[in-house]
């Protein structure tokens, strides 16, 4: 879905696409216009920042894997299955398979999981946007990021004057250039006489 260009002075709808978090910040990504909007919150600092449709050189869709998510949980897994086996004594055994047969299943669904990922990068910022194992809807998104941006940046080039071709500071003068020798030029000597 496109969102149509919007009237001089009027601001265009703000749009939630994805969220992302780490262990210390928190990313909400929204499309606003021509641009998507990035609200990072770290702890009590809150920063938005832009990245411009026209100045985007790299869209990816790819897929990761959320390894801190796996991690943490094996990690929980292996210290409630060590805290239960030690509460219980000699038959603790049952109770601390219990608790950590279920998280050993979950790191290995975790692991097996794929993490789909959207990276925007333009010349000056980049963002991402993850949606866990939703394809579908990663692909929906990335799909009409890469229509607008091109849209945009094919209304841009069309607006702008085609630009002359540099000329290479190795390239020979054109023929303009060269004056015409006011006298002949005598050979040199030792140069064979035509």
């Amino acid at each position: 879905m496109i969102a149509e260009p919007t009237a001089s002075g009027e601001i265009p709808e703000r749009r939630l696409l994805a969220r992302d978090a780490s262990l210390v910040e928190r990313i909400r990504v929204y499309r606003r216009g021509e641009a998507l909007e990035v609200d990072t919150s770290s702890f009590y600092r809150i920063t938005r920042h832009r990245v411009l449709f026209e100045e985007v050189e790299l869209a990816t869709l790819h897929r990761g894997r959320n390894y801190r998510l796996v991690v943490a949980i094996g990690l929980l897994g292996l210290l409630f299955g060590s805290v239960g086996s030690a509460i219980s004594g000699t038959s603790g055994g049952s109770l601390a398979f219990g608790i950590f047969a279920p998280t050993v299943v979950a790191t290995i669904i975790g692991f097996l999981l794929p993490d789909w990922v959207i990276s925007i990068q333009s010349r000056r910022t980049w963002t991402r946007m993850r949606f866990g194992p939703q394809h579908g809807k990663a692909k929906r998104v990335f799909d009409e990021l890469v229509a607008a941006i091109r849209a945009t940046q094919n209304r841009i080039a069309a607006e702008r004057p085609a630009p002359s071709a540099p000329r290479s500071p190795f390239a020979p003068p054109p023929a303009e250039e060269f004056p015409e020798p006011a006298e002949p030029i005598l050979p040199l000597p030792g140069d064979p006489v035509v």
